[in-house]
């Protein structure tokens, strides 16, 4: 009976911490999508930054930034592989815009120096 009961108080203790520990993951935060897949806007602007964007492998959509605030020399997409960039048709500057087609599954983070949106490819 004492054996028992001396491999009983760890399993407790410990799947007392399992269970916490399982119920504190759901104060996380979580980044929510803005927009579900099919909803989102194919025509990205700086006012978008802090976003998350959900799109289909395959699709295309363009961002329009200013040259002044937001390079393009500086404009990525981390991890690389998941979107792929295409010839824009021409602003006036210091406007420029950047088509963006989606290559692959997964999510990277398309930044600048003064934007950064989550993009999440299903």
């Amino acid at each position: 009976m004492r054996t028992s009961t001396l491999a009983l108080v760890p399993l407790v203790l410990i799947g007392g911490l399992a269970i916490g520990a399982y119920k504190l993951s759901f104060f996380q935060k979580r980044e929510m999508p803005q927009c579900l897949l099919g909803t989102c806007p194919l025509g990205l602007q700086e006012s978008d930054s802090g976003k998350t964007l959900t799109y289909a492998v395959g699709t295309r959509f363009t961002a329009y930034f200013d040259e002044t605030k937001n390079p393009q020399a500086n404009l990525r997409c981390t991890p690389g592989g998941i979107l792929g960039t295409l010839p824009a048709p021409m602003l006036e500057p210091p406007l420029y815009a950047v088509i963006l087609e989606a290559l692959a599954a997964g999510n990277c983070t398309l930044t600048n120096d003064n934007f950064s949106a989550t993009i999440v490819i299903q």
